[in-house]
């Protein structure tokens, strides 16, 4: 099975999580700083080592749900 079959399973995923979007770090940083969040690429990549940033691991590919996102600038609103 090739890496981008096994994505397309994770982001066809039905039940609770919706249509969710994945994001890879580097689409979530974009679009954090699109957003107007100020994170960089190292805070991303530490919160995923930590488990701060909810994330899942495809072999080493990092894939961050929009959800993330989500909180995360409704968290520097607040």
């Amino acid at each position: 099975m090739s890496s981008t079959t096994q994505i397309d399973e994770v982001t066809s995923t039905s039940g609770d999580q919706g249509d969710r979007r994945w994001y890879s770090p580097e689409e979530f940083l974009r679009e954090a700083r699109r957003q107007g969040a100020a994170v960089s690429r190292g805070v991303i990549y530490e919160g995923a080592r930590t488990g701060r940033l909810p994330h899942i691991r495809i072999g080493k590919r990092i894939l961050i749900p929009s959800d993330a996102l989500d909180r995360m600038l409704a968290d520097a609103a607040a």
